[in-house]
């Protein structure tokens, strides 16, 4: 079978090996043949190309020809990852196979892996169910059902939707898609992407979204919502630990502006003792994402942003940030240059916590030293200065109301005698209880050879009107 292969299309299926046997028989040959019979296929293997990607087989099954039209029957066909239910059918015109149709479907305990990349929607080895039909019209791919992402990652990128040319001239075969696409707890959606995602989390089963995309033409529409169960939020170059959200689309070609509803929380320390950091917002649209601050205890929004920088910008939080101090505090290009992320993802599935973040100031210290008037004096400790307030910390929710939460932080102390650099440990327990906000923690330090404990206990609340 290895020699039909090139009557198929190469950007869809390549035949990588199997036999043929059985009765045919045919006429007019020579020009546009008509042939009658019944063909047994046995061990075929192909590579797959579009959508389903991978390899496909070996399976066997019988072909049955009737004039010009050839039929598939129904087989079994094992993938990487399970079998799926697979016929066909298509017609022969002048030697040419056309109007190929399959019939896809995955089995109960299958699924089938996808990697690639449909407009602004990327797979990465997704693991999906499917349940599809695809076929070969005029030298296009059409995919019509609805797949069920199990586990894996989904990106979607607005820009890869608007900035999208018709290309019709392109060597690459040409698709066309409608696909309603459900959600497993397992599958992990960016958006706009996994380098910088503004908005990540876990889809939940409730999640719902209908694609329709031409590439020939670049016509899509997406319609529907993903709700997001844990997750984070990125705002002010912090990820703040996602309760719950929504991410609503509406999208077409004029416009990719998907509403974000968010409750998301942060936790920091201050010279007071822990501070609760809660970010809001209701449907705001993704490119005027602009959701509110609050805390527990309260802090002025200007405060906040002072406290969530690591004590980067100025020590006087009641005064406005200086705009040079904000620019720095809030670049874009210094999370893209964290060398921490690929640790603190290992760190958070390897211990099945809820919040891992490794935080270095080192870089905006830098610039800010970089950048400051030459009146100003310089550090007496340069390492001390650079280090302070790097931290390490953990959390995991035991219930939606019981949290537990240790840190590790650099601290940069005058009073120390060999080094002004200072490491802290925390570790507590947080109660969110009907009468407030309970915190207990403790500080263990070592203090002229002896372990001392330090222990803290706060209730806290708040009224909202």
């Amino acid at each position: 079978l290895k020699a039909l292969g090139p009557l198929l299309p190469k950007d869809f299926l390549v035949m990588e090996g199997g036999r043929l046997s059985g009765n045919l028989s045919g006429k007019n040959l020579l020009t546009d043949p008509e042939f009658n019979g019944e063909l047994r296929i046995s061990s075929l293997t192909v590579e797959s190309k579009t959508l389903v990607t991978g390899r496909i087989g070996p399976f066997s099954t019988s072909l049955i020809f009737s004039g010009k039209n050839f039929e598939a029957m129904p087989a079994s066909v094992p993938l990487e990852n399970g079998i799926v239910g697979l016929s066909a059918s298509g017609l022969i015109e002048r030697w040419t196979i056309s109007d190929l149709k399959f019939n896809v479907a995955t089995g109960d305990n299958s699924v089938v892996t996808l990697s690639a990349k449909l407009a602004g929607i990327t797979m990465i080895d997704a693991k999906a169910k499917i349940n599809m039909v695809l076929s070969l019209d005029n030298d296009a791919v059409l995919a019509d059902g609805s797949v069920f992402f199990e586990r894996g990652q989904v990106l979607i990128d607005p820009q890869g939707f608007m900035g999208q040319e018709p290309s019709p001239g392109d060597a690459g075969m040409a698709y066309r898609i409608q696909a309603a696409m459900t959600f497993g707890k397992q599958l992990e959606v960016y958006l706009p992407d996994n380098k910088l995602p503004l908005v990540r989390g876990f889809a939940a089963p409730t999640s719902k979204l209908l694609l329709k995309f031409d590439s020939d033409t670049g016509d899509f529409s997406l319609d529907g919502k993903i709700d997001l169960k844990s997750g984070y939020v990125l705002y002010y170059l912090r990820n703040f630990f996602l309760k719950e959200g929504v991410i609503d689309f509406a999208e077409n070609n004029t416009k990719f502006n998907p509403l974000i509803t968010a409750k998301a929380e942060l936790r920091e320390a201050s010279p007071q003792g822990p501070v609760r950091i809660s970010l809001a917002a209701e449907r705001s649209p993704l490119n005027e994402l602009r959701p509110s601050l609050s805390s527990v205890p309260s802090y002025s929004e200007t405060q906040l942003i002072a406290l969530m920088s690591g004590g980067v910008l100025a020590t006087d939080t009641t005064e406005t940030l200086d705009i040079r101090e904000a620019a720095i505090a809030s670049s874009e290009f210094i999370p893209q240059l964290n060398i921490f992320k690929t640790f603190e993802r290992n760190v958070q599935k390897a211990l099945g916590v809820d919040i891992v973040y490794i935080r270095s100031t080192f870089m905006q210290r830098w610039l800010l030293d970089l950048t400051k008037p030459a009146t100003e004096a310089n550090p007496e400790d340069p390492l001390a200065r650079y280090m302070d307030q790097s931290e390490l910390y953990i959390g995991k929710y035991l219930t939606d109301s019981v949290f537990l939460h240790a840190g590790l932080k650099f601290r940069e102390d005058p009073l120390e005698s060999a080094s002004r650099l200072r490491l802290d440990s925390e570790f507590g327990i947080e109660l969110d209880s009907p009468f407030g906000l309970i915190n207990w923690s403790i500080t263990p330090s070592w203090n002229e050879g002896s372990l001392v404990t330090g222990q803290q206990l706060s209730l806290s609340w708040r009224y909202v009107f």
